[in-house]
């Protein structure tokens, strides 16, 4: 190969080191890492198909061709069009936490000092992904970790979520200033967080591993999940799950410390050893819930207790999650 060869293959490898770190730091990105460490990760079609699109192997360069025809007012052929949507789908796949530790010094801080404050789980990297599934699916119920009221909101922000995509080394930044750093080490159950996703309906355990990049095991392999592609999805995903609204325990039950106060922890031991001795929940009468997306009537779940009746959104929240939580914050 020539060295001319060479420099192309950097000119067309740092523009796809462009998109990948675009809006994130990208001065604590290296391009020797993501060119030598993370185009290697990347399946052989999809590097191929790369070398294709960019001329790398000795060919045409579509991505230069198809500049110099929208520049000239000229349309491209269908063709061209595809091989061009297909080469930006592998290029955003590189948004993945997979590939940016790979190459990114403030995703590999980050990594580190999440992966720090949970327990259960060895593996770094596999730990801060289910640290962030629990920033992003379940801290905050059905809203969304930047709504900065839980309750209904603006129609311009609703809409502009439909257009929104995910900025993965931001969201962690994110999550870990306002989540994690809060925290001490060690805090973080992630089996508790685990026996929540196995608890979910088949079709939304499968979105929320593959959203999440945690493999599925074995018996999920078949089945399809929903592809989540920006806020506006995920939103709706986490309405449809949390569809009674916030848990009462506002997900303290995934934190070893006990942040519960007794008015909060003290009905919740009562309704547990109530379903736990045979008590038969009745649904409450509907109210109005403000989620994200607008007001709608919920029905919590209800039982008497004596002369007081006792009411809850999610019965998993109380038989499922709590006896667990509860083995790791007693002495």
């Amino acid at each position: 190969m020539t060295g001319g060869y060479y420099r192309q293959n950097d000119d067309a490898y740092r523009k796809m080191f462009r998109r990948v770190c675009k809006n994130f730091q990208m001065e604590n990105a290296s391009f020797a890492d993501f060119r030598d460490k993370a185009i290697p990760k990347l399946p052989k079609k999809d590097r191929k198909h790369l070398e294709t699109f960019f001329g790398l192997n000795g060919g045409i360069n579509h991505a230069d061709k198809l500049f110099r025809m929208r520049t000239a007012g000229k349309r491209p052929n269908k063709a061209e069009i595809e091989m061009e949507r297909k080469a930006d789908k592998i290029i955003e796949s590189m948004h993945s936490l997979d590939y940016l530790v790979l190459f990114h010094r403030t995703v590999q801080d980050l990594v580190k000092k999440i992966a720090q404050k949970t327990t259960g789980e060895e593996e770094a990297l596999v730990a801060t992904k289910w640290a962030h599934l629990y920033a992003m699916m379940i801290a905050c119920g059905p809203y969304l970790i930047y709504d900065k009221e839980w309750g209904v909101q603006s129609k311009g922000l609703i809409k502009k979520e439909k257009t929104s995509g995910f900025n993965l080394g931001l969201i962690l930044d994110v999550e870990y200033e306002g989540i994690f750093n809060k925290i001490s080490d060690g805090e973080l159950i992630i089996p508790i967080i685990k026996l929540w996703v196995e608890d979910l309906d088949i079709s939304d355990r499968v979105t929320v591993l593959d959203f999440f990049e945690i493999g599925r095991p074995k018996y999920l392999r078949e089945f399809e999940g929903e592809k989540i592609w920006n806020y506006a999805s995920l939103r709706r995903l986490k309405e449809r799950i949390f569809y009674n609204g916030r848990w009462v325990t506002l997900g303290c039950f995934f934190l070893k410390e006990n942040y519960l106060k007794e008015e909060v922890l003290g009905p919740i031991e009562k309704v547990y050893e109530l379903l736990r001795t045979g008590a038969k929940p009745i649904l409450a009468e509907p109210e109005a819930f403000p989620f994200g997306t607008g007001e709608r009537e919920v029905a919590l779940y209800s039982v008497e207790n004596g002369d007081e009746t006792l009411e809850f959104p999610y019965i998993e929240e109380v038989s499922l999650i709590y006896p667990l939580w509860r083995q790791y914050v007693e002495p």
